[in-house]
């Protein structure tokens, strides 16, 4: 509500000016300036993300979708989905050093992204964001995000990022996984879930990933 009253007053007077034969092009060429300087503070603004709103976005969104994926179900039709993301995390691990905690985060981040294109919010959590966080989200990303990769926007079907049911797929193996090194960092320490994963982990599967996108929204 207090948005809709901001734009009213930022363009109502705007029409005065326009129509009012006492006001000079002076006056009106100030208004507009000041309109455009006031109007852009607006698209500055973020909303700011709190330490709680961070770390529970996981069980947010979980409670948005439909079958989020159960404990057990990791071995049909989601395995390659997770197996894609569990390598780049993996890669992360070797790369930066991340720990079960990082990579928890870093996943928080990316469901926080996928939730400000549905909201059409622009969130700030970079308080909560390590050095590496950015640079790791936006490869994840890639793997679902057409304006992150143009190869995957090349074959997507138009229009299929306006289907909120687009993301559904991402973020239910990213939920998954969040719930999968949470585990296991319970269970094993900093390092228990990249212990765990690394066992079976080779160099043969590193590059065996595909797109988090169902079969239904690419091009025939």
């Amino acid at each position: 509500n207090n948005t809709k009253g901001r734009m009213h007053i930022a363009f109502f007077p705007l029409m005065i000016y326009k129509k009012s034969p006492l006001c000079s092009n002076m006056q009106a060429h100030k208004f507009l300036r000041r309109t455009e300087h006031y109007n852009q503070e607006r698209r500055d603004i973020k909303m700011k993300i709190n330490r709680y709103q961070f770390d529970s976005i996981a069980s947010k969104t979980k409670k948005t979708i439909k079958d989020p994926i159960q404990r057990g179900e990791e071995n049909g039709f989601y395995y390659e989905y997770l197996q894609t993301l569990e390598v780049e995390l993996y890669q992360f691990h070797v790369e930066y050093g991340i720990n079960g905690r990082q990579a928890m985060e870093i996943i928080q981040v990316v469901l926080l992204d996928i939730e400000s294109l549905l909201d059409g919010e622009e969130y700030d959590y970079s308080k909560w964001e390590e050095p590496c966080y950015r640079s790791c989200a936006d490869e994840i990303e890639m793997f679902f995000m057409p304006d992150k990769n143009v190869h995957l926007q090349k074959d997507l079907k138009k229009g299929v990022v306006l289907d909120k049911k687009f993301y559904e797929l991402a973020q239910k193996c990213l939920i998954r996984i969040h719930e999968s090194v949470e585990f296991w960092t319970r269970k094993g320490g900093d390092n228990g879930y990249f212990n765990f994963i690394g066992e079976y982990i080779g160099t043969e599967i590193l590059n065996e990933r595909i797109p988090l996108v169902e079969n239904e929204y690419f091009r025939d």
